[in-house]
């Protein structure tokens, strides 16, 4: 036998072996970057659905500014105060349960401070009703222990 003969028969088996090597190589590459392209896609579709939203909140924000402007104009609200703005959606509903919203009508709005809530017609630009809000057990019982403390 011809040692030549040998050495490059192995030599050829190396080479099939290395390119083999190199394919299986490849095609992980090219999983690996297909998953991190489907997970940038996934991060970016997120991305914009948050956006959405954060626009949405945005417009909430400046509706429910809008609101209190409008009420401070009829109605003395302290300026140091951030009054809580609610859109009436299911007027009907809020009837039965509180007088409050006799007068209430979807697209009315509630403004409530930390001792009243305001009803406001936009459309009119007037205040139906005001209500007191009433304390809660809760914070009327550590108002006292909180005057007990001081004494």
């Amino acid at each position: 036998m011809d040692f030549s003969v040998l050495v490059a028969q192995g030599h050829k088996g190396r080479i099939k072996v290395a390119a083999v090597m190199t394919i299986i190589l490849f095609v992980t590459l090219v999983v690996l970057l297909d998953l991190r392209k489907r997970q940038s896609d996934h991060n970016t579709a997120q991305l914009g659905a948050n956006g959405q939203q954060t626009e949405q909140e945005r417009k909430n924000a400046e509706k429910a500014q809008d609101v209190i402007r409008s009420v401070r104009k009829l109605f003395a609200i302290p300026a140091d105060l951030s009054p809580s703005v609610a859109a009436v959606v299911n007027a009907e509903e809020l009837r039965k349960n509180n007088i409050f919203y006799q007068k209430a009508e979807n697209g009315h709005f509630i403004v409530a401070t930390t001792d009243r809530a305001i009803l406001f017609d936009p459309a009119k630009n007037i205040i139906i009703d005001v209500m007191p809000i009433a304390q809660t057990a809760v914070s009327s019982s550590s108002a006292s222990s909180s005057k007990q403390a001081t004494r």
